[in-house]
């Protein structure tokens, strides 16, 4: 019994501690080296879906929490309307309150894609900023500086981390697996 009450207490102070330290604007550093999606949560509660190959800082303090990523993460957002959350990458900045969205920092084109709740995107190269809502995305072309909103290619394939496919071709299938896992996949495009 001394022995649980006294792991209790190790774990809680340990718990707290972490928490008071992000909150004081502390950077914790996440990445995925390994070849397969993974599940991180954050101190305030919120939990984000790190992909292959991408990296994120996560700053939290009283007044905000700030995310700086490379690559693509999902993200569930805890509300918490008095310190809003902000997802940056090279090209856009997406502002919640409480939400899950996809965020996808990889190639040409950045775009966040809402599953719920409302996000503001914003991209300080374009000057422009645009909320999008359920089954939205907002995309940034660097090559004309522009952000649009539009509806989702794909809403339901990034919302579980798993992949449906019905009747799909081939191509398809191995475009969106080397999407969703940031591989390559040689296979002949003309078949």
């Amino acid at each position: 019994m001394a022995l649980l009450a006294a792991s209790a207490v190790l774990y809680f102070n340990y718990n707290s501690s972490n928490y008071n330290n992000e909150t004081a604007g502390r950077i914790v550093a996440v990445e995925n080296t390994s070849a397969f999606p993974e599940w991180h949560r954050l101190s305030d509660g919120s939990r984000v879906k790190v992909w292959p190959k991408s990296k994120l800082s996560v700053e939290m303090n009283s007044v905000g929490r700030k995310v700086n990523l490379q690559g693509q993460a999902f993200f569930n957002v805890t509300h918490q309307a008095e310190r809003p959350f902000f997802v940056v990458t090279s090209n856009l900045v997406a502002k919640v309150l409480g939400t899950s969205f996809l965020v996808n920092a990889n190639g040409d084109k950045e775009f966040v894609s809402v599953k719920t709740g409302l996000v503001n995107v914003s991209s300080p190269k374009s000057k422009t900023a645009v909320n999008i809502s359920p089954n939205q995305q907002a995309t940034y072309n660097p090559g004309v500086m522009s952000l649009t909103a539009t509806l989702a290619e794909k809403p339901q394939r990034f919302t579980s981390g798993r992949l449906y496919f019905e009747k799909a071709p081939a191509a398809e299938i191995f475009d969106e697996l080397a999407k969703a896992y940031r591989l390559e996949i040689n296979y002949d495009k003309k078949k």
